[in-house]
């Protein structure tokens, strides 16, 4: 049996049939859904923010981010999460006083976790979501060119987020693409 860090088999989930979908309230968007470790980020009001290993986005409109997940197939999870959990302003704030990329033992979740309020015993996105399922702040699960049979978020360990992220700083041939 596979080993899930967030089991989507036990959610109502909907394909994402247009970007306006995307375009008003609260997201936490899974980049690279079915890869190990994936990427997160948020979105508030059609603007896109996360923290990468070489940069972060700010205030980058969700649909350059939809558009570069469908030319490029990468697998999407779009969790809107209830409006009264997250401001605009919250986001800007936290994000306006990162660093200019990840740092020490920092990952892309970290932002994400302050944010929404979540305790430090959250370590991975499973965690996250399960958090935030237990607080009824899920309101809808959008899914985008996820792969057939695809059941949820694979395990994953830290030590797998360290090495990607080390990975990602330190090559020289690609773009860091979310």
């Amino acid at each position: 049996m596979e080993r899930l860090n967030y089991d989507l088999t036990s959610f109502e989930h909907v394909p994402l049939l247009k970007n306006e979908e995307l375009e008003e309230g609260v997201f936490l968007c899974v980049i690279h859904a079915n890869r190990i470790p994936p990427h997160i980020g948020i979105s508030i009001n059609g603007k896109f923010f996360s923290l990468k290993a070489k940069g972060k986005d700010v205030n980058i409109p969700i649909d350059r981010i939809v558009q570069l997940l469908h030319t490029k197939l990468i697998a999407g999870l779009f969790v809107k999460l209830n409006p009264s959990l997250v401001s605009e302003e919250k986001v800007i704030r936290v994000f306006n006083l990162l660093p200019s990329s990840i740092e020490g033992k920092q990952t892309c979740l970290g932002p994400i976790i302050e944010i929404v309020g979540a305790p430090e015993s959250v370590e991975h996105i499973g965690d996250l979501l399960a958090y935030l399922e237990s607080d009824e702040s899920i309101i809808q699960r959008i899914t985008l060119n996820l792969p057939t049979g695809f059941k949820g978020i694979p395990w994953y360990s830290l030590t797998e987020i360290k090495q990607r992220i080390e990975f990602l700083k330190n090559d020289k041939g690609r773009k860091n693409i979310p």
